[in-house]
């Protein structure tokens, strides 16, 4: 009576079965409702081993585990069992297998359930989640890391992060980003319009103040050479308006700038080529029609002459 009291009274799934033959002795609503009709009823299954009561028990893995109880006569915790063999798809339990002795003797075996399918379900979802997640940030690290653009991330406090190799070979360039500090007059800086600009106005330097840039030119003369850079960036905000970093790519563009001053430079000389062939050709036609206007004049006038005394 005190036994099925328990089983009555309890807020989990609870069965008694008689052992060996695993016979249901009694049950509660909770442990019945596991069940596929129509044994999820008590009158349906009190009496029957669980063989009879449970889709799918022969051959089981569930089979497996009862037997090796009952031969130990020790107590089992199954977390997260998985049962797919009912009838309503695949359920997921925390199963508890608790023997009873009278006597010193086997006579019961107490099993305790509770349901944990929607917790195994959103639990594989989060880390489904997070691998995708995971291997979206690989993939991500990865076209990042073998961009020629250098990368940069800036905080509004101006600490910068490179993000792959490309920035991290430039950054020396730019002092390391370091905003408030000291610099050395080696390396100077210029716009598209070739007027030198201080350090403290480069676009990176803007960008975490709210401006944004798209491919603005900036030319840097340091000891090692000149480098042509084209910046672009745009601060990023989060719910309240308020910028919580920046994102800034610098391309190094030193080879195309060149191949532009080159073509450039070619245009520009041959239209000076065209220009002096104009004017040579100009002045070709002046001196010849100089040259022929002498004589032709000195032919007409005698032609005058013979028509006025011959005629």
């Amino acid at each position: 009576s005190t036994l099925k009291q328990l089983v009555s009274n309890s807020p989990f799934g609870m069965a008694v079965f008689s052992v060996p033959d695993i016979t249901l002795f009694d049950a509660n609503h909770s442990w019945l409702n596991r069940l596929d009709e129509p044994f999820n009823k008590k009158e349906e299954s009190i009496g029957k081993s669980i063989g009879e009561i449970i889709t799918g028990w022969k051959g089981s893995v569930y089979e497996s585990i009862w037997n090796t109880v009952i031969s130990s006569k020790k107590s089992c915790y199954l977390p997260g069992y998985r049962y797919s063999g009912l009838k309503k798809g695949i359920s997921y339990w925390n199963i508890s297998l608790t023997p009873i002795f009278k006597d010193r003797k086997l006579v019961y075996f107490v099993e305790t359930t509770y349901d944990v399918t929607e917790t195994i379900i959103n639990r594989d979802k989060v880390k489904t989640q997070r691998e995708q997640l995971f291997k979206q940030y690989q993939q991500f690290e990865t076209i990042v890391e073998n961009m020629s653009d250098a990368l940069f991330i800036i905080y509004p406090d101006y600490k910068t992060i490179p993000l792959n190799q490309a920035a991290h070979l430039i950054k020396h360039l730019f002092y390391n980003f370091k905003y408030n500090e000291d610099h050395y007059e080696n390396i100077k800086y210029y716009n598209s319009n070739e007027t030198e600009i201080n350090y403290s106005d480069l676009p990176i330097f803007k960008i975490p103040k709210g401006e944004q840039f798209k491919a603005q030119l900036i030319t840097v003369k340091s000891p090692d050479g000149i480098h042509h850079f084209s910046f672009s960036g745009r601060p990023v905000y989060d719910e309240n308006s308020n910028i919580t970093f920046s994102i800034v790519c610098i391309r190094d563009v030193t080879t195309q700038v060149i191949n532009d001053n080159y073509i450039l430079q070619v245009e520009k000389e041959k239209k000076n080529y065209l220009e002096r062939m104009i004017e040579l050709k100009d002045d070709f036609l002046t001196l010849v029609s100089h040259e022929f206007k002498t004589p032709l004049t000195v032919i007409g006038t005698a032609i005058q002459a013979i028509e006025i005394f011959c005629g």
